[in-house]
């Protein structure tokens, strides 16, 4: 949530996106956090075709698993319920460092209709298939010099 672009989606042509932003961060951010969540709430509030659902922050040492994060289950949780169309998040290396996860959480949203946006990246899920973003998250990869798929060096 740096630059807080517009992100226009097709879901935009026919109501009002529901927005969630999801930040995972170690614990020793929260003043930055703080300053996502303010982002956030601005972003929202000066774009008419998005409604606030959640701002989910997960902190802490388990970041590394999507499967332990409090919030990110709630946010599923949410998604699955149909209370989200879109979800805003900072960069793919702040949401996990775990290609599978990834993958798995991006399949998943996408099976939900839910769209993800990777602020830093520039990555939308509504403009790829799961197949292009495995190429993407490998590109990734290569220009961070890991070979691992797992993604798991630490933060």
């Amino acid at each position: 949530m740096n630059t807080m672009k517009p992100h226009p989606t097709p879901l935009a042509k026919t109501k009002k996106i529901r927005l969630a932003a999801y930040v995972a961060s170690k614990p020793s951010e929260p003043s930055r956090v703080a300053a996502l969540k303010k982002q956030y709430e601005e972003y929202v509030a000066s774009h008419p075709e998005y409604d606030s659902v959640d701002f989910y922050w997960d902190e802490g040492e388990k970041r590394l698993e999507l499967s332990k994060r409090k919030e990110w289950t709630r946010l599923l949780r949410d998604c699955e319920n149909g209370k989200v169309d879109r979800i805003i998040t900072n960069s793919v290396a702040s949401f996990t460092r775990n290609y599978k996860d990834l993958i798995e959480a991006v399949h998943t949203l996408k099976e939900m209709g839910v769209e993800m946006y990777f602020e830093q990246e520039e990555l939308d899920t509504a403009k790829m298939d799961i197949r292009s973003i495995q190429e993407i998250t490998e590109m990734l990869l290569k220009i961070s010099g890991s070979e691992d798929t797992g993604m798991t060096q630490a933060y």
